[in-house]
């Protein structure tokens, strides 16, 4: 296991509220694409499907890098998925 360095996006999401903020369309696009791209490897590549996705097991690091976190709660898919 490794330590993740960032906050979650549930976070980040607070925060802004509290700023009465948004994400700009940008950063949220870019966000949203890293997401899909992290899941399509692991479905694709590793066959497992994360059942437990939130804001609060995605990360969000340096420059925005995300990171989904593991809570255990992934499904191995069968061979031909």
């Amino acid at each position: 296991m490794e330590l993740i360095e960032g906050a979650p996006l549930s976070e980040h999401f607070s925060s802004l509220k509290e700023k009465s903020e948004r994400f700009s369309e940008a950063r949220v696009w870019d966000i949203f694409i890293q997401i899909t791209l992290a899941l399509r490897y692991l479905h694709k590549e590793k066959h497992i499907v994360h059942r437990d996705l939130s804001p609060n097991n995605i990360m969000l690091g340096e420059n925005d890098k995300v990171t989904i976190s593991e809570s255990n709660t992934g499904a191995t898919l069968p061979e031909g998925n």
